[in-house]
């Protein structure tokens, strides 16, 4: 509704009842259609929206931003192993929420700097655990839960009610995952709560990524610092939002091997 309003003769109002999830995806909205040269007046709260009707867009040339949400992922995968991994593209002041994961792997304690677009992790497997309101960054949850999975203590992601209404349910459906590598984990209705193994899970089995790439990336992570191999169902459904996601890890020297 805030891309087709401005385009029509009249102008327009929009209240949003109730309450707002992806607050954040929002703010995302409204700063690429401002970069567009479109006007929309927007309460403080994101509740209530004022948009003059005739507006044009204009054509430019836009850079787009690196992906928070995959290289979470990616981040998390070289802060439980022995890595030295450079991200490019992540831009410090951006407005996706997940640009928080950097911040939840920091107050872990995984060596790391961000500078000038740059996240450079320097890997070496030790984690302290935390506790992460999770509401802001609900695509990066994921592969943070599975970086805690090997954290000394215990780690608790709170608000995190919406990720039971993504392709799946990525908290009763993901946890079960982890149970059968060898995590420990226990959930509530809108907490996931880990109870870290610095030492490692044991692995050896087959689990089911109930076809989502979040949770195909996830668990993934917790692969890496299984003591035996795990194998993935459906590993195939990350090409949803990183096509590349296996090949780049393979460069960075992880083990990945396809089965038919």
């Amino acid at each position: 509704m805030l891309f087709l309003t401005p385009l029509l003769d009249e102008d327009s109002e929009i209240e949003v009842l109730h309450d707002l999830k992806s607050k954040v995806v929002i703010g995302q909205t409204l700063e690429v259609l401002a970069q567009a040269g479109i006007v929309i007046e927007a309460s403080d709260d994101l509740m209530h929206y004022k948009v003059p009707g005739r507006q044009q867009y204009r054509a430019q040339t836009y850079s787009v931003q690196g992906d928070y949400p995959g290289s979470a992922a990616i981040l998390a995968a070289a802060a439980v192993t022995e890595s030295d991994v450079v991200v490019h593209r992540l831009l410090e002041n951006s407005k996706q929420g997940e640009r928080a994961v950097v911040d939840v792997l920091r107050a872990m304690n995984v060596p790391l700097t961000h500078e000038n677009g740059i996240v450079h992790v320097k890997g070496n497997g030790k984690l302290t655990a935390g506790e992460f309101d999770g509401d802001e960054f609900t695509d990066g949850v994921l592969a943070m839960v599975a970086a805690s999975v090997f954290a000394e203590g215990t780690s608790r992601f709170y608000n995190v009610e919406n990720l039971r209404y993504k392709e799946c349910d990525r908290i009763t459906d993901y946890l079960t995952e982890l149970r059968k590598a060898g995590a420990n984990v226990e959930e509530k209705k809108d907490e996931i709560i880990v109870h870290g193994r610095p030492e490692g899970v044991e692995g050896g089995v087959e689990i089911n990524a109930h076809i989502d790439h979040r949770v195909i990336m996830a668990l993934t992570i917790v692969g890496l610092r299984s003591k035996q191999p795990i194998r993935i169902r459906d590993a195939h459904h990350v090409a949803k939002s990183y096509p590349h996601y296996f090949d780049h890890l393979k460069a960075l020297g992880a083990q990945v091997e396809w089965v038919q």
